[in-house]
């Protein structure tokens, strides 16, 4: 796929300015209306303009032919229980009992959890420029039947940034989600923002500093009430396939290895993941995930009857979020 933006192409580099100001001149507005410093006026301009450029976004993905993931407003489901399938080493502890109470109900795997065995019901994947994730993905999911039942999406807009080397899947029919970007850092802010995403009738999802918090948004849209987190560790930048020999786990640990050396990667001075990192959140604009999500389940959840919980007691959440075990 072409990574050349069509919508950026002509008279783009003319009139976006002078759009990115009027989007500034309602950031003011905003401020003033909701007796807020001027010191949160870029970062408030530069999240509605996010929101114009998501909207392009999407537009240039139907353009493309490419189906978009679309959130049914009605949702008939036995079970109001959903199973979020991170990373993290701890899903190794999961027993083949829990993996089978989990069959049972709703489940989502994010990012790279496809080379596990267990085919949860969708996946959320954020899409890398890089060689190696190309091999892993394409021969382990998007051209692999082993996992076909499950719906796979992808993230439109890395698609369209950095997937010149996607190409159409040989057995997956893939979605793509375009999430509204909520990069802000101030609490205020958030708090103000936040709720409207999680109306009924907005059909938008939102992104802050990981997919793992599209991927909840995703779960609470369905109507799921009580949503469960496995395999969400964030204390270190271990991942189940670190130490098993499996093919998979090989290919995936060289990807892993491969893009940390493409980004120049350096570790957090705790040995966090980066998403629960305050050195990267801060440098980006944006709370860590656990500082997110504490706030998102207190300001937001709470008056929604969704509790959020976390089945590792060792994972970084376990501060901020009740404990269950599956």
């Amino acid at each position: 796929m072409s990574n050349i933006i069509r919508f950026k192409q002509g008279y783009y580099k003319y009139y976006a300015p002078w759009l990115y100001k009027a989007h500034r001149l309602w950031a003011k507005i905003k401020l003033i209306q909701w007796q807020l410093p001027m010191t949160e006026l870029d970062s408030l301009a530069q999240y509605y303009w996010s929101g114009y450029l998501n909207s392009k976004f999407e537009q240039e993905l139907l353009e493309r032919n490419s189906t978009l993931l679309k959130i049914p407003k009605q949702i008939k489901q036995p079970t109001k229980v959903a199973y979020i399938l991170g990373c993290g080493s701890s899903i190794n502890q999961v027993t083949e009992q829990q993996w089978q109470h989990i069959s049972t109900q709703f489940s989502v795997g994010v990012n790279n959890f496809y080379v596990h065995d267990f085919t949860p019901n969708e996946y959320f994947i954020e899409f890398v420029d890089n060689q190696a994730f190309l091999n892993l993905i394409y021969d382990e999911l998007l051209d692999n039947p082993c996992h076909q039942s499950a719906q796979v999406n992808l993230a439109g807009i890395y698609i369209l940034l950095h997937g010149a080397a996607y190409r159409p899947p040989k057995i997956q029919k893939p979605k793509f989600y375009v999430s509204r970007s909520v990069m802000l850092s101030s609490k205020q802010l958030l708090k103000r923002i936040l709720p409207r995403y999680f109306k009924k009738d907005n059909p938008f999802l939102t992104h802050h500093i990981s997919n793992l918090d599209t991927v909840i948004h995703y779960c609470i849209k369905l109507g799921y009430k009580d949503i469960n987190l496995v395999g969400v560790d964030l204390s270190n930048d271990g991942y189940f396939w670190d130490h098993v020999d499996k093919p998979a786990y090989l290919k995936a640990r060289h990807f892993i290895h491969s893009f940390q050396k493409q980004k120049e990667y350096k570790q957090d001075s705790k040995g966090f993941h980066a998403t629960a990192s305050s050195e990267v959140a801060r440098k980006l604009g944006k709370l860590t995930i656990v500082e997110y999500l504490a706030l998102l389940q207190e300001h937001v959840l709470n008056q929604l009857g969704v509790k959020i919980w976390v089945t590792n007691p060792h994972s970084l959440l376990a501060s901020a979020l009740p404990i269950k075990e599956i």
